[in-house]
């Protein structure tokens, strides 16, 4: 890891970067971040948080959380790394919760139909993967199919032949038969 630089000296790449657009100053204060990402990263992974498989995707999360925080960053309230270190843990707290609930509802969706893992097909695991924005496409902007299609990447077939699939399976679990389909 590479040492952080004097508090300031980042103050100095700040308003160089800030105040006369010095990309190359961004870029320091940018790469001042990477050592704390990978320093939590390793922590994650070694408390058994985070899998080693998902450090690339940890690594990507927790750079565009430090190229974020350093837009709101004022350095006459802090050192930098004192301000960011939240933001980088939130940010990775956050994809390690998503991936658990993606994982947990897939998991769900697997048992409730007594389904081998390797007959969940692709269209069933990016609705489960992207529930809460079919729904609000299809219930809350009231999109068609041909509209959630593309938004999706998928054609209005597909995107009709998904939603009455999960409509007809959470209508028998619920034991309602009035939903549309």
């Amino acid at each position: 890891m590479s040492k952080l630089l004097p508090r300031s000296m980042q103050k100095s790449l700040y308003k160089a970067w800030r105040f006369a657009g010095d990309e190359a100053s961004y870029h320091a204060l940018w790469l001042q971040g990477e050592g704390l990402v990978k320093k939590l990263i390793g922590t994650f992974v070694r408390r058994g948080f985070a899998a080693p498989e998902q450090v690339d995707d940890l690594y990507g999360t927790g750079m565009l959380a430090v190229g974020q925080s350093l837009h709101s960053w004022d350095p006459d309230r802090g050192a930098y790394s004192t301000y960011i270190w939240p933001a980088i843990r939130n940010s990775l707290i956050d994809y390690l919760k998503e991936e658990s609930e993606a994982v947990s509802k897939l998991s769900e969706f697997v048992e409730a139909d007594h389904l081998q893992p390797e007959e969940v097909d692709n269209q069933h695991l990016f609705f489960l993967e992207n529930l809460t924005e079919v729904l609000c496409c299809y219930y809350v902007a009231g999109m068609t199919d041909a509209e959630v299609g593309d938004h999706l990447g998928m054609s209005a077939k597909q995107a009709r032949d998904v939603r009455i699939a999960d409509l007809d399976q959470l209508s028998a679990r619920l034991g309602d038969q009035s939903l549309e389909s």
